[in-house]
C-alpha cells in the first residue's frame, strides 16, 4: 500500500513548524553574509572589560561556624570590603572622630589585627574615642567574625588628622 503525500516528518506547507524552520534558515544564512557578524564580541568584550576595572579586590577572612559544619568540612569567609563597611557603619555613631583607612593584619584567612586611622575633631577626647572606638570595634569583629576574631590588644587606633571646625 503506498502513501501518498510528505513523509510523516516532513513539514507541509500550511504547517507553522516549516514557516519557522524557514526563518530560522533565513537568520543564519544572513549571519554568515554579515561582515561585521562579530561586532557583539567586541561589545561582550569591552563589557568584560569594564567589569573587571570596577571591581575591587578584596581579601577573606575566616569566620566561626557551627560545631556541625566545622565537623563536615564547611568553612565561611567574609570579604575584608564588608566587614570594612559593617565597621564604618558601626563608627558614624562616635561623635568627634570619623575613620580614615582600615587595614587587616590577616594570617592565613585569620584576622590578627586591624590598624584604623582616624580624623578627630578639634577638643575631642582622644583617650576616650579611642578606648570607645576599640571596644566597638572588637564588638564588631566578634559578631561577624565570632572566635576568629582579633583581640582589643591587636586593634590599633591612629589620629591621622585633626580638623577644627571654626577655621
Amino acid at each position: 500500500m503506498a502513501i501518498d503525500g510528505p513523509a510523516m516528518d516532513e513539514p507541509t506547507p500550511d504547517d507553522p513548524s516549516a514557516e519557522f524552520d524557514a526563518l530560522l534558515q533565513r537568520a543564519a544564512q544572513e549571519v554568515r553574509e554579515d561582515d561585521d557578524n562579530d561586532s557583539w564580541l567586541r561589545v561582550t568584550e569591552s563589557i568584560f572589560a569594564k567589569v573587571r576595572a570596577s571591581t575591587r579586590h578584596s581579601v577573606p577572612l575566616r569566620a566561626e561556624l557551627s560545631a556541625d559544619l566545622v565537623a563536615r568540612g564547611d568553612q565561611l569567609f567574609i570579604t575584608d570590603i564588608v566587614v570594612k563597611q559593617i565597621l564604618r557603619d558601626a563608627l558614624e555613631g562616635i561623635g568627634g572622630t570619623a575613620p580614615l583607612r582600615m587595614h587587616f593584619d590577616i594570617d592565613n584567612g585569620i584576622c590578627q589585627g586591624i590598624e584604623i586611622d582616624l580624623t578627630a575633631e578639634y577638643g575631642t577626647d582622644l583617650k576616650k574615642s579611642s578606648r570607645d572606638i576599640r571596644n566597638l570595634v572588637h564588638e564588631v569583629l566578634r559578631v561577624e567574625l565570632g572566635s576568629a576574631a582579633t583581640t582589643p590588644e591587636n586593634i590599633k587606633i591612629h589620629i591621622a588628622d585633626v580638623t577644627d571646625e571654626r577655621f
